[in-house]
């Protein structure tokens, strides 16, 4: 952990796919997996048949709680895997060129990924600090504008479809212009 890494318990709801709630104390450090783990036990379910849910965003089992967004008396949803049918069946994956440098990558965006996750992928793949990036989306050639992306929102509410480009650029290079 880095010094700004910090480990607290606090208390959350975790409402479950039976539409009952439940306090749960969690520790911030923990990942997305351990509580499932530790949920699945309660309600007799495999982890693995699980997801967690926040803000309408599927969280990543790799992730910690506190890089989740997650904070005290935050509602967490916990859902069966099984409801989403076929991930890919239900939420079709669509191919969108990432530009950065003046060059284009491919990537497989889920329209029902909050933009800061697909942010967070496109950083790893290009090994950028996601702190100091913006994504812009660039409007269909008609309309010949930029949309900077607002992380809190889903892919599917912006008109990104197949084919979109999607820019990824420095804050100060975007905050210059």
């Amino acid at each position: 952990m880095t010094s700004t890494d910090t480990s607290v318990v606090i208390q959350v709801t975790i409402r479950t796919f039976d539409g009952k709630s439940r306090p749960m104390d969690i520790d911030t450090a923990d990942t997305v997996f351990n509580v499932t783990t530790i949920m699945s036990k309660q309600i007799e379910r495999k982890p693995e048949d699980l997801m967690m849910v926040f803000d309408g965003c599927i969280l990543e089992d790799e992730k910690r709680i506190q890089d989740c967004g997650i904070r005290r008396g935050s509602q967490v949803n916990l859902i069966q895997s099984s409801l989403l049918i076929n991930k890919q069946t239900e939420f079709p994956l669509f191919r969108v060129k990432i530009r950065f440098n003046g060059r284009d990558h491919e990537m497989d965006v889920n329209p029902r990924h909050c933009v800061s996750q697909v942010k967070r992928k496109i950083c790893e793949e290009t090994d950028k600090d996601e702190k100091k990036m913006l994504l812009l989306f660039e409007a269909p050639q008609t309309t010949k504008y930029v949309i900077v992306l607002d992380e809190r929102k889903k892919i599917e509410e912006y008109d990104i479809t197949q084919g979109s480009v999607i820019r990824l650029v420095w804050k100060t290079d975007w905050e210059t212009k």
